[in-house]
């Protein structure tokens, strides 16, 4: 009794922790009857309970035989496991066990995987009936394998008087419940089926209940057969916990192969085939990683993760089949593209396709599936076919299969397929029949214009438009081109372009068979017809068609070979990486902000991670990356996920340049930068196209806008303008001019042309660069520093251009060369002051300047510095320099009078200058600058108050230059030029005082005491001059100090002390010394 209490404690102990466990499983699956369990992703886990069948009661065919007995209850086993996603186990469900006439037979088991993994037995069957007490069956968990078993009750005895109860199936809380004379046996809580109730009056036996319930005994009470009651089916329950998951839980890199991008440039949003087949991954779940049954939980991004535009063709979730178009932005030649393909995401149940991965240039795209016969452009103007056409398997997934005879298929009112101008119309082809004339798709009406495709009776294809006037330009009868089988897939094109002025054809993408055609594509039918002559009952096509597709504008050499390399072999347009766990959420846009968060599974959750997340609203103050966690308790303890989340900024401004073309031409605008482009006119949306043919071609000016979008924000505007050319038209004819001396001419012409050239001609003749010629195939003309020559010519442009009536002349202008450069003092004596001068403006370095006599003289001293090249002083005119510079490249010729003694001179000549005898008054001037390589030379007397700077070159004094010295400064040589002074300078220095000895020291190499003998008597007997001897000796000992130097022909050296006494005379005393400068 002890030991019976103990077990029964520790079952209940053990009942109590597997109680708990249930609260932890948040899902599961019931088998009601056999299968297989496939272990979820993310689940490692499980807890299994199987419910043994009931036993079957006791029947029999002896007649009164009375009371069988009642089957036993189905036994109950639980047990947790380990294990690994995506694995398959076989589920055993015990079926219900008949009652027969005879004892009842033991209910069948229920077990997981196998009999030795988790195994609950059936209950025992009833005895049959035999005239007096017979046994019920035994309830039992012996056999049973779990880690808690329960057993079934036991089913009643029959008697003489009465069959027994079936016993109760057992559940996941206890045994079931015995069975007592006719009263069944109870299940157990949960699951447990009750037994079926005996019988006192003859019949059948009850059946027991599901689960596991044990059927009641039959009862015989006369010559009846009777049987017993049925055992109640078992039951098999797998519980697990999901982990939580947040957006999608697997990427995949996929690698565009540039070398694949035909054409030598990038393509802008270009529709590219994604075919995948027979991947598990693709699979749904459990068996792959897909978990929505249409693959609509499959998405594509770029490599932040930005969604891109994709369109679902074709998934097949048992095969693991994908075929899907993926608009990439920008498709690089130069450098392989990455984009990311997003997969395993529990929330989403919409379908993700868009239309916008076709540009605003497809007027229509037909994937030619099935009956259907869609048009999955924005448009949405399916085909009706006729006369049952059939769907068999084509180039990329399904075509439309043609007889050749009666069928076809019509776009019943689809204007966006009738259209004048350029045009491109593709499809894969395949023919069952040669050497016949048979149309692919058109719809000319034979009156007005349209477009027809199709193959010819030489199987090759042809491509034809009319213009408005119904006259055919069609590429038959072209040399060349490919000989076209039957059975055989090809990408067959045709284009008609009002840039080359041509139509031609492409085969597998190569262009072929060029035909210069007569005027442009005409508008005819709103109806476009497929497989048949569009305006006749024949010319029926024999074959296949798939993926029909129709723009307003030429597609490139370079895209239609790329179509073909993408559509022909996926498999090798781009590589598909292994499968990783994704770490990021699709990014968003600032934009977007604030985000509703609704990425967690399942909901109910709760997120967290950066500090600007409140409930489930997420703020991001500016683009960034972001953590995002979402925690989730459903009853299997709290469980978190933590993924990055990218904030993209709002997009900056695309570029595009603006344009110009001929009226002859297709218009273009293009954004050199951004993605996801989107073209206005007037605020209106006009086209997502890059580039974007605008479809104009009257002259004229038209304004577009241009923006670009990331995550669906987006950008300022780029203003773009296309201009229109019809021809040349001259705006700003070039005007005469009259020029001084040293002045260049320049003459302009402004004209409006697409893409003018220009010749200037002189005096009816062209001219070329070189010698004064400057920019003589340009609109400026620049003539440097015409001679008196071109005096008296005239000019004029020639401006041609394939545009238009070429060329035309622009009008003559004549050149005018005056005299000379002469001040006028019109205005004012301000040098700078244009109206002073006789050419309207200021002289420069080359203009030789006659200063005249008039009222107002010149004087240079406030704003710029002068310039001049020659310069000429008439008698009676003046020129003051005052607190300015003038500077003079040439000669100076004075016959008035020319102050600069508070002005600066600089002689910045090419060629050696001088400076002659009273060329300045007094002499003098403030300051000197030389920049002249060749060199200054003084010819006279020249005066410096202030400094002399010789920047470069050499200034040769020739002992003219005398640097003065008054009570406020004494003039110097600033020694920071790289250039010289030569020969010998002389120096003055003021004295405030002549009295007494003052201190010297020489500033040149080669001065002699001598030049101070006029200063004072040399020879007096009292010394007057002394030099300072630092190594002079007395008595064979150091007696340094001054000693008499009043010798004529002594040296002044530089850096050594003298002390000179000039008298008694208190009066200010000028002295100076002439020397070679250090």
């Amino acid at each position: 009794m002890k030991t019976a209490e103990l077990f029964r404690q520790i079952s209940v102990l053990s009942l109590a922790l597997f109680y708990s466990l249930d609260l932890c499983l948040g899902q599961s699956q019931t088998f009601t009857t056999s299968g297989t369990f496939t272990v979820p992703p993310g689940v490692t886990a499980i807890t299994v309970e199987c419910w043994g069948g009931g036993g079957a009661g006791g029947g029999t065919t002896a007649n009164n035989a009375r009371g069988g007995g009642g089957g036993a209850g189905g036994a109950y086993a639980k047990k947790a496991l380990s294990v690994t996603p995506g694995t398959n186990y076989t589920v055993t469900v015990g079926a219900a066990r008949t009652g027969t006439t005879s004892a009842g037979g033991t209910g069948n088991p229920s077990w997981f995987g196998t009999t030795g993994t988790v195994y609950a037995e059936g209950g025992a069957g009833g005895a049959a009936p035999n005239g007096g007490t017979v046994a019920g069956g035994t309830g039992s968990a012996a056999n049973s394998i779990g880690d808690i078993v329960y057993a079934g009750g036991n089913g009643a005895n029959g008697t003489s008087t009465a069959s027994g109860g079936g016993g109760g199936g057992s559940g996941s809380t206890g045994d079931g419940g015995n069975a007592s004379g006719t009263t069944a046996g109870s299940g157990t809580a949960l699951n447990g089926g009750t037994g079926g109730t005996g019988l006192t009056a003859g019949g059948n036996g009850n059946p027991g209940n599901n689960y596991g319930g044990g059927g009641s005994g039959g009862y015989v009470n006369n010559n009846t057969n009777r049987s017993g009651g049925n055992g109640a089916q078992g039951l098999v329950i797998v519980s697990y916990c999901l982990p939580p998951a947040m957006g999608y839980d697997y990427e995949r890199n996929i690698t565009i192969d540039h070398t694949k991008v035909a054409g030598g440039e990038n393509l802008y949003n270009f529709p590219m085939l994604v075919s995948i087949t027979g991947q598990n991954f693709l699979k749904t779940s459990p068996t792959g990683q897909i978990t929505n049954s249409n693959g609509y939980d499959i998405v594509f991004t770029d490599e932040y993760y930005n969604k891109l535009d994709h369109q679902i063709e074709y998934y097949n979730a048992a095969n693991g089949d994908l075929i899907s178009w993926v608009r990439i932005p920008t498709l690089s030649c130069s450098a392989n593209t990455v984009i990311k393909m997003l997969y395993g995401n529990q929330l989403v149940t919409t379908d993700p396709s868009v239309t916008s991965v076709w540009d605003s240039h497809y007027k229509g795209v037909w994937h030619l599936n099935n009956s259907n016969l869609n048009d999955f452009t924005s448009y949405n103007k399916a085909a009706t076919p006729y006369n049952n056409p059939t769907y068999t398997t084509g180039m990329i997934q399904n075509s439309l299969e043609l007889n050749g005879s009666n069928q076809y298929a019509t776009v019943l009112n689809a204007p966006n397929t009738n259209f004048a101008g350029n045009i491109t119309v593709s499809a894969w082809v395949s023919m069952d029949t040669r050497n016949r004339d048979q149309k692919i798709a058109g719809n000319q009406n034979n009156s007005s214009g349209g477009y027809k495709f199709g193959i010819y009776t030489n199987n090759k294809v042809e491509f034809e438009i009319r213009n408005s006037a119904n006259t055919p330009s069609l590429n038959r009868d072209v040399s060349g081109g490919t000989v076209l089988n039957t059975g055989q897939w090809y990408y067959l094109a045709g284009i008609s372009s009002d840039v080359l002025d041509s139509i031609k054809t492409f085969v597998n993408g190569i262009p072929e068979r060029p035909f210069k055609k007569t005027g442009t594509l005409g508008i005819a039918s709103d109806n476009l017809t497929i497989g048949k002559e569009p305006f006749l009952s024949d010319y029926y096509f024999d074959g296949k068609f798939d993926e029909l597709r129709i723009s307003d504008i030429v597609r490139s050499d370079g895209w239609m070979r790329t179509e073909y390399n993408n559509q022909s072999s996926p498999a090798t347009f781009y590589t598909l990486d292994d499968s990783e766990t994704v770490f990021n959420l699709t990014s968003a846009s600032i934009c977007d902000s604030p985000i509703t968060l609704t990425f967690g599974y399942p909901a109910g959750g709760t997120y967290s991670g950066n500090p600007y997340i409140s409930g489930n609203v997420f703020t991001p103050p500016s683009a960034g990356t972001y953590t995002i966690t979402y925690t989730y308790d459903g009853g299997c303890g709290p469980s978190s996920v933590s993924k990055e989340i990218i904030i993209t900024d709002v997009p900056s401004a695309p570029t595009a340049p603006d344009k110009e073309y001929c009226s002859s031409q297709i218009t273009y605008l293009e954004a050199t930068s951004g993605e996801n482009i989107r073209w206005y006119s007037g605020g209106t949306l006009v086209s997502t196209a890059n580039p974007f043919s605008t479809g104009q071609n009257a002259p004229g000016t038209y304004n577009y806008a241009v923006t670009q979008s990331i995550n669906g924000c987006e950008s300022p505007a780029t203003d773009v303008s296309l201009i229109i050319y019809g021809g040349i038209t001259i705006t700003d004819q070039p005007t005469a001019l009259i020029i001084c001396p040293g002045d260049n001419a320049i003459f302009s012409v402004t004209a409006s042309g697409y893409n003018p050239t220009y010749q200037w001609q002189e005096d009816g003749s062209n001219i070329s660069d070189g010698e004064i010629y400057s920019g003589t195939t340009t609109r400026t003309l620049t003539l440097i520093n015409p001679g008196d020559s071109r005096d008296g010519k005239q000019y004029r442009c020639i401006i041609s251009s394939f545009c238009g009536t070429s060329p035309v002349n622009s009008s003559a202008a004549l050149l005018t060369i005056n005299p000379g450069f002469d001040w006028t003092g019109a205005v004012s004596s301000d040098w700078n002051d244009p109206g002073n001068w006789i050419c309207g403006h200021l002289p420069g370095q080359t203009n030789p300047v006659r200063i005249t006599s008039v009222t107002n003289q010149p004087v240079l001293s406030t704003g710029a510095t002068g310039s001049v090249g020659n310069l000429i002083i008439d008698t009676g005119a003046s020129l003051t320099i005052d607190g300015n510079t003038i500077q003079i490249t040439g000669t100076i010729t004075n016959n008035g009078i020319f102050d600069a003694s508070e002005g600066t001179i600089e002689l910045n000549g090419t060629a050696a200058q001088s400076i002659e005898n009273d060329i300045f008054k007094d002499n003098t001037v403030k300051n000197l600058i030389i920049n002249n390589n060749p060199g200054v030379t003084l010819q006279d007397t020249l005066k410096v108050s202030g400094i002399v700077t010789v920047n470069s070159g050499s200034l040769s004094s020739d002992g003219h230059l005398v640097l003065l010295s008054n009570l406020t400064q004494t003039a110097l040589i600033d020694g920071s030029g790289t250039g010289e002074v030569t020969g010998n300078v002389t120096m003055q220095r003021y004295l405030p005082s002549g009295f007494g000895y003052r201190y010297f020291s020489s500033p040149f190499q080669d001065s002699k005491v001598s030049q101070f003998g006029d200063d004072m008597d040399l020879g007096s007997p009292f010394p007057s001059f002394y030099r300072y001897d630092e190594n002079r000796m007395l008595a064979g000992l150091p007696a340094s100090g001054w000693v008499k130097y009043n010798y004529p022909d002594s040296i002044l050296r530089p850096m050594h002390g003298y002390s000179v006494n000039f008298g008694s005379s208190s009066l200010p005393e000028i002295a100076d010394v002439t020397g070679i400068v250090n």
